[in-house]
């Protein structure tokens, strides 16, 4: 249920572009490790749902880091993104370096 939690709540972010890198290292290493991990340790059945929070996402804070006022904010969100599937992906062995 927590996983399901943290996953909608990284979802509510705005769906603004496709799966692109954003030029921030931590953060464009952070979602291609979670992408890694959702297509070979989630189960099938729950792919989609973890594939959509994870593009919603992305998007999301892709589109903040076009602003040079917020850009420095979204590296410390990709941060605290990694914090929480870290803890929320632990059981299907997922790590994020």
């Amino acid at each position: 249920m927590k996983k399901i939690m943290v996953v909608a709540a990284l979802a509510a972010l705005p769906s603004l572009a496709s799966a692109q890198d954003m030029g921030i290292a931590l953060c464009d290493t952070f979602y291609r490790q979670y992408e890694a991990c959702v297509s070979s340790r989630i189960p099938e059945a729950q792919r989609s749902a973890f594939r959509d929070a994870i593009e919603q996402t992305r998007s999301g804070l892709r589109q903040l880091a076009t602003d040079p006022q917020a850009r420095p904010q979204v590296e410390n969100l990709c941060q605290l993104h990694r914090t929480q599937m870290t803890q929320a992906l632990a059981a299907y062995g997922c790590t994020f370096n």
